[in-house]
């Protein structure tokens, strides 16, 4: 997963492929979530895809929400001012940390949520041929 602040040109395009890899291999089609999270790449932040489709209103707001703010708990915050409390039972099982920020990001918003996760299972929601972005 990568984490970097300053990337020159090659290792910008590199991460914005590895972004569209995840993409393709998980069937997402939502260009401005992938935008969000290249830029939170790009600046070091956490960022976040989503694992559902387009038409999961839950998960897609979530997602923008936490990139928006840079942290997968004060998106839930922010879903929740705005919409109400999700009627899921776990709004942040579609969110995909790609970088270890949104891994630490992540297990914070769980445990805010009274429930842990570890990060290794967090990691794993990459997929397993794209979880570093050299294997892009």
């Amino acid at each position: 997963m990568p984490n970097s602040y300053l990337l020159t040109d090659k290792a910008q395009r590199a991460t914005m492929e590895w972004i569209e890899a995840i993409g393709d291999a998980l069937d997402l089609r939502d260009d401005l979530t992938a935008d969000r999270a290249f830029a939170n790449l790009i600046a070091g932040r956490a960022a976040f895809l989503n694992s559902a489709s387009y038409n999961n209103g839950t998960a897609g707001n979530v997602c923008a929400f936490s990139n928006e703010h840079g942290s997968a708990a004060a998106g839930m915050a922010a879903y929740v001012a705005t919409f109400g409390q999700p009627r899921v039972a776990d709004p942040l099982a579609w969110l995909i940390p790609l970088n270890e920020a949104a891994v630490a990001s992540l297990m914070d918003a769980y445990r805010r949520r009274g429930t842990f996760r570890e990060a290794s299972e967090l990691r794993a929601r990459v997929p397993v041929a794209l979880r570093t972005l050299e294997a892009a």
